[in-house]
C-alpha cells in the first residue's frame, strides 16, 4: 500500500475514499488521531489514505479530475471561471438542423414556384370560402417577406448562440404556425406534404436542443464568460 493524499479533516478524507471505491479502487482511510497525537517533526500525517501500489497512478488522475470539475464551478479569487459542457456533438446537431431548415425551406418555396401544378378556378373559389380568418389571413400575408427576413437573422444569429437568436427563433417558428390559420386551405402533392412534415420535425428538434439540453448553457452565456476581476 502507498499514501494517495494527507487531510486535516476526516470528512474529506472518508468522501474521497468513497469516490474512489466507487470508480472501483481500493482505498482505505487511515485516522491515527486517537493515538496521542503527534510529536511535530517526528511522525507523519494523521489522517490520510493509502491505496494499493498499481492503483496509485489511476487514483490521482481520478482525484485531480474530481478536482478540477469541482474548482470551475466556483469563485477563485474573484475570476468567473465558466463550466464548458462536452457538447461537440450537440453543437454539430444542431447546426446540421439549421442548414438543413434553410435547404428544406428552399426546396419547398422552388417547388411551389416553379412546380406547382395550379387548382381549377372553380376549386380555388372554393377553396377561398373556407377562410378561418380574414383579418389573420391579410396579417399572414402581409408579414410573410419580414417573418421569413426575421428567420433567415434568427438561424445565423443561432449558429453563434446567440440569446436573441433563439428568441426571435422561436417567435418566427410560433408566428408561422398561427399564420398557417389564415390563408385558404391549399391542395399539395405527396412531396409537398412530406417536405413540409420534414421542415416542422426538424424545426422542432433545434429548439428542443437549444432549450432543453447542455446547449441551452450556451445560450445563456455560460459558455462564452469572460473571466474577469
Amino acid at each position: 500500500m502507498k499514501k494517495l493524499r494527507a487531510y486535516s479533516k476526516s470528512e474529506e478524507a472518508y468522501t474521497d475514499a468513497a469516490f474512489l471505491c466507487g470508480m472501483g479502487l481500493d482505498a482505505t482511510v487511515y485516522d491515527e488521531r486517537g493515538y496521542g497525537g503527534n510529536l511535530l517533526g517526528l511522525s507523519g500525517e494523521s489522517i490520510r489514505i493509502e491505496v494499493p501500489d498499481e492503483q496509485l497512478e489511476e487514483a490521482v488522475r481520478l482525484l485531480a479530475t474530481k478536482e478540477s470539475e469541482r474548482t470551475n464551478k466556483g469563485l477563485e479569487g474573484g475570476v468567473k471561471v465558466a463550466v464548458v459542457p462536452n457538447d461537440s456533438k450537440l453543437v454539430v446537431t444542431l447546426r446540421v438542423f439549421l442548414v438543413s431548415e434553410l435547404v428544406l425551406y428552399a426546396c419547398i418555396f422552388g417547388y411551389q414556384y416553379w412546380f406547382r401544378v395550379t387548382t381549377p378556378f372553380a376549386v380555388d373559389e372554393y377553396l377561398r370560402t373556407l377562410v378561418l380568418s380574414e383579418t389573420l389571413w391579410r396579417l399572414a400575408w402581409h408579414g410573410y417577406w419580414p417573418s421569413l427576413l426575421l428567420s433567415l437573422v434568427s438561424t445565423i444569429l443561432c449558429w453563434n448562440f446567440s440569446r436573441i437568436g433563439r428568441s426571435l427563433y422561436l417567435f418566427t417558428t410560433v408566428w408561422s404556425i398561427v399564420a398557417t390559420l389564415g390563408p385558404p386551405p391549399t391542395l399539395m402533392v405527396p412531396l409537398e406534404v412530406f417536405l413540409n412534415t420534414l421542415y416542422g420535425t426538424v424545426t422542432s428538434m433545434a429548439l428542443a436542443l437549444m432549450y432543453w439540453s447542455s446547449l441551452n448553457e450556451r445560450f445563456e452565456g455560460g459558455k462564452d464568460d469572460v473571466p474577469t476581476r
